[in-house]
């Protein structure tokens, strides 16, 4: 068994990342409503001809948006059960729920085994197309914005900097998402990712092991070993005070502003939460997601 290197552990990083992000959600609530309170019974059969009960949803509130000049209402205030005690009078609330179950239902299968270069692009392929019927600037669609975003990085080059940005985002996407554990591990890639790149920085001599050791604390020994093989020694007479000085300002503002941009882009997320959806995008990404569902039965 080959000994670990810090570009091996960054890897395994993105990987377990990928893989979390990549499991299907929960079980959605599909909405249930009495389309014979809205509709003639043609237009009732119509939608009942669909297969799934959650297809049977997208149509239904497609073609209310179609007929809303002409939909005269028989039932009460409240016709959308949303959730097991919820209802509401809002169809485009209760759309963007059933536009929810169709992503998770279309939710590429087995995604999170499929974490190999040879199936990385289709897979990819998939997330972007279930990524069109995502109700904008919701969680779900965030956490699949998440989800291209670390496709996207175990498909480029390995760039440390770059790569430490994207999980930045990743983790403030993540933790508005309420998806801890993602965003946890992208705080621990990102960390990780910025290791690599100062320990890549041959300029900077033996600094750069004593710097990329301190930003990565869960694998110190293996910065420690890179030292050794290089009979550099952590700590050696030939740092000067001043670059001591720099090395302890500088591991000290990593994490704090990494911190901070993770907060930023969580901060930005929920102020971009959409209250009032425009109805005519709503009905045209229903439209999209009864196409998508159309291919994928």
């Amino acid at each position: 068994m080959s000994a670990e290197t810090p570009q091996s552990v960054f890897v395994g990083h993105l990987t377990t990342l990928a893989k979390t992000l990549c499991e299907r959600p929960g079980k959605q609530y599909v909405p249930q409503c009495e389309w014979s309170d809205f509709f003639d019974d043609e237009t009732v059969r119509q939608i009942e001809s669909q297969g799934h009960v959650v297809d049977k949803c997208l149509a239904g509130f497609h073609a209310l948006y179609s007929q809303m000049k002409n939909v005269n209402q028989k039932g009460g205030e409240l016709p959308f059960k949303i959730s097991t005690r919820t209802f509401t009078n809002s169809w485009p609330r209760a759309a963007i729920v059933t536009l929810e179950c169709a992503t998770v239902v279309d939710w590429p299968k087995d995604s999170a085994a499929r974490m190999t270069p040879e199936h990385i692009p289709r897979l990819h392929n998939e997330f972007k197309a279930i990524a069109t019927v995502c109700p904008a600037k919701t969680p779900i669609a965030w956490h699949v914005a998440c989800v291209l975003l670390i496709l996207e990085l175990l498909q480029a080059p390995l760039q440390p900097a770059s790569a430490y940005t994207t999980l930045v985002t990743i983790a403030g996407i993540s933790n508005a998402a309420e998806l801890q554990t993602a965003c946890e591990q992208a705080k621990t890639a990102a960390f990780s990712a910025k290791a690599l790149e100062y320990f890549q920085s041959i300029e900077l001599g033996e600094a750069r092991f004593e710097i990329a050791a301190a930003i990565d604390p869960s694998k110190p020994s293996i910065y420690a070993r890179q030292a050794a093989a290089s009979s550099v020694f952590l700590g050696a007479a030939q740092i000067s005070e001043a670059d001591k000085k720099a090395i302890k300002e500088l591991i000290v503002e990593i994490p704090r502003t990494t911190y901070k941009a993770i907060e930023d882009q969580r901060f930005q997320c929920d102020n971009s939460k959409i209250e009032r959806f425009n109805d005519k995008i709503l009905a045209e990404t229903l439209e999209r997601a009864l196409e998508l569902r159309s291919k994928n039965v």
